[in-house]
């Protein structure tokens, strides 16, 4: 009896599998292209065609951009469309009242332009594309700037900073902004109204355009240090954000907004889960004489203040620096935080270097009286090391009242923005960049539409190649999934990367699941096998 039932099990198992690499044997998997097409609509708000050389135009701009490193480079093509538009009246007029007024500059509110000009059914975004926009705006006040900051206007707008006494307007956006949406817009009002000469107006155009695909088409870290192509394509579900606080001031650690991190980074990447914990310590004496041993007495204090637009004035300041080069290669041969490199198992009980999902942080607080590597902050995020290293004076978490969290999480968020291989936008507002609404460059909770874009591109990419693997091995998988691989390419297809994200992560999911199952029914069958055997063996003697 046992012998017949194994015989069947047999039969059956191989007639199953016989049936199932019937299928072609070649890979019959859709292949996903990463040469697409981008629609890219160009507005000319408020600018009389006299002004404009279309054609100039049309033949000057970028026709071809590539993203991200080599194997996954995707190759762009795009397609460029114009359109003439008056500026609305009722736009104007809601920003000039809610206009923001400091020193004579009247800053606009750009979330409210954005939010105005989306109702507008001819300044639609291209399903499969992004939208620019060049505005003339009709204003007596030609002397305004743009802003977008989430918070207080009071607290920020119109704030002049100094540092060691050298005056920095680092809050006041310039007029090329953009990534609330798909959307970058370019105020050109000052070239309008000073040098409204075809050839001059139109090559500013072609070059405001040029210069904005750089951000448009952002690339992730990989494309510039290759070593960070494994923070490209990394695959993860839930992240877990561990903050650990060593304190070396009196103070204990102040309010942190720790909420907002779970909240940018679902919106930045939906389909992963976020926790954040913070556990609080004092210095140990190895790293607290590390500290010592790296920390300078300054001839003259260093000085940071800022002026409110109220005439409020504060500053703080440091006659000590604890010396830290991080910007040389994310700080990867300062000894200080080569410290935390070495010793972030210890720091962080962790079994798993390998497992990114988890986010190792810790934060330094020095004394009252201490800055790092010169500054009242700084950080340095390092993936292939496995931790992120934030120090600042204690000073920023009660001097500068409110002001001192909100940098701190802002700079927190920048830096695991790094750990997902987020880059920098280009940072040369003055030749004509835009500056983007984005947490990676400006004080905001929200990451933009081109950081999104890019990291869920690469991230379906990454899905996509691992899951091809999973299946590449056994023919017989391919059939069962092969429809949802395709649903799930049909939606990155339609710039739906959301939901292309959401069917691939389950399609990878199943994949997986598939594997393991196969593998536990070979176990099965061996362990069966081996019983019957030795039954058989037993019944035999």
């Amino acid at each position: 009896m046992l012998v017949l039932f194994l015989f069947s099990m047999f039969f059956t198992q191989n007639a199953l599998l016989s049936v199932l690499t019937k299928a072609p044997n070649e890979n019959n998997l859709p292949e996903i292209s990463l040469s697409q097409t981008a629609d890219m609509k160009v507005v000319f708000l408020g600018i009389n065609p006299e002004y404009v050389d279309e054609s100039e135009f049309m033949q000057s701009v970028s026709r071809n951009v590539s993203q991200f490193a080599y194997p996954n480079t995707m190759k762009w093509s795009l397609n460029i469309s114009t359109l003439f538009h008056e500026f609305p009246e009722n736009v104007l007029e809601s920003l000039r009242q809610n206009a923001f007024h400091s020193e004579g500059i009247s800053y606009y509110n750009i979330t409210l332009l954005d939010i105005l000009l989306s109702q507008l059914e001819s300044l639609t975004i291209p399903t499969r594309g992004y939208l620019i926009v060049f505005m003339w705006v009709p204003n007596d006040e030609t002397n305004h700037l743009w802003f977008y900051v989430q918070e207080r206007p009071d607290l920020f707008l119109g704030r002049i900073d100094y540092f060691s006494g050298v005056p920095f307007k680092y809050w006041a956006f310039p007029q090329n902004f953009g990534g609330m949406r798909r959307v970058l817009y370019f105020d050109i009002s000052d070239v309008m109204e000073n040098t409204p000469i075809e050839s001059v107006v139109t090559n500013t155009f072609i070059d405001l355009f040029n210069k904005g695909s750089e951000d448009i088409f952002i690339d992730l870290l990989g494309a510039e240090d290759s070593r960070m192509i494994s923070a490209d394509i990394q695959k993860y579900e839930n992240y877990k954000v561990r903050i650990l606080w060593l304190n070396g001031t009196e103070n204990a650690c102040m309010q942190f907004y720790s909420e907002q991190i779970k909240e940018s980074f679902e919106n930045l990447i939906p389909w992963t889960n976020w926790m954040t914990t913070i556990e609080a310590k004092a210095m140990d004496t190895p790293l607290n004489d590390l500290i010592e041993s790296r920390t300078e007495e300054l001839t003259e204090p260093l000085t940071y203040s800022f002026l409110l637009s109220n005439g409020t004035m504060v500053t703080i300041e440091a006659r000590r620096n604890v010396k830290c080069d991080f910007l040389a290669n994310s700080g990867e041969h300062d000894p200080l935080i080569r410290f935390f490199f070495d010793h972030v198992e210890d720091y962080f009980s962790l079994t798993d270097l390998e497992d990114k999902s988890v986010i190792p942080v810790v934060f330094l607080q020095l004394r009252n009286d201490t800055t790092f590597g010169g500054t009242i902050q700084a950080s340095v995020s390092w993936f292939l090391q496995n931790v992120i290293v934030v120090g600042f004076q204690g000073n920023i978490m009660t001097a500068i009242g409110e002001s001192g969290p909100k940098f701190l999480i802002h700079l927190l968020r920048h830096e695991i923005g790094h750990w997902l291989s987020l880059s920098h936008h280009s940072s040369h507002y003055a030749s004509g960049h835009p500056k983007i609404v984005c947490s990676m460059s400006s004080l905001t909770n929200e990451f933009c539409a081109f950081c999104k874009d890019a990291r869920a591109k690469m991230t379906f990419i990454s899905y996509y190649n691992a899951t091809v693997e999973l299946l590449s091995d056994d023919q017989e998988k391919i059939g069962v999934l092969r429809s949802e691989l395709e649903n799930a390419l049909e939606f990155f297809y339609d710039w739906e990367y959301v939901n292309a994200m959401n069917y691939m992560v389950s399609v990878y999911d199943k994949a997986k699941r598939q594997n393991y199952s196969w593998i536990l029914f070979g176990i099965i069958c061996i362990v069966a096998v081996v019983i019957g055997l030795a039954l058989i063996s037993k019944r035999i003697r």
